[in-house]
């Protein structure tokens, strides 16, 4: 139950595609999610960037108002399912360190920013052979290859990218082409 985010490649191979992801701090493992690959082309793959255990208070996140408002649609799916009200108040209060923390991670360590996401995906979108390359984020409730969803994809050149990465939606699979 948190954010994680995912660069989608059309173009190049994993080994090169985590190189550059390395090179700024972050992860480039493969993965497979149904929902995100009925939108990919058939040479697309998806990669979870993740560092340690999510990607919650991310630039790219909506604002911690919106998180809280997750957190309680999330609370009220919970009490469905049959937990106790203890037992998801817990839950409330863990979430809420976590973000904590990962807010404080992000100030102490500014390893997150909308310029370092803007400038891995111009680095994968300069490399040989790549054709595009672009975020998406999403707020995952269960495992991020099960979660099922409906990506939208908008794809803009390398140079309007950054500005529309500060406006970037949940859910939204954000591509960058060199054109």
């Amino acid at each position: 139950m948190c954010y994680y985010i995912t660069l989608v490649v059309r173009g190049a191979d994993d080994a090169t595609i985590a190189k550059i992801a390395d090179r700024y701090g972050r992860l480039a493992k493969r993965i497979d999610n149904r929902s995100v690959a009925s939108v990919l082309a058939a040479n697309e793959a998806q990669y979870l960037t993740t560092v340690g255990h999510c990607d919650c208070g991310t630039a790219l996140a909506p604002k911690a108002s919106h998180a809280a408002d997750r957190r309680k649609e999330q609370a009220v799916k919970l009490a469905k399912q049959g937990w106790s009200r203890a037992k998801i108040e817990r839950w409330l209060s863990d979430c809420e360190k976590a973000d904590n923390r990962a807010e404080e991670r992000r100030h102490r360590d500014t390893s997150d920013s909308i310029e370092l996401w803007s400038k891995i995906v111009h680095d994968i979108v300069s490399t040989p052979g790549v054709e595009e390359a672009g975020l998406l984020l999403h707020y995952y409730s269960r495992n991020v290859e099960a979660e099922v969803f409906e990506p939208r994809q908008e794809k803009v050149s390398i140079h309007q990218f950054a500005a529309r990465l500060a406006n970037m939606c949940e859910d939204e699979l954000l591509m960058a082409s060199r054109a």
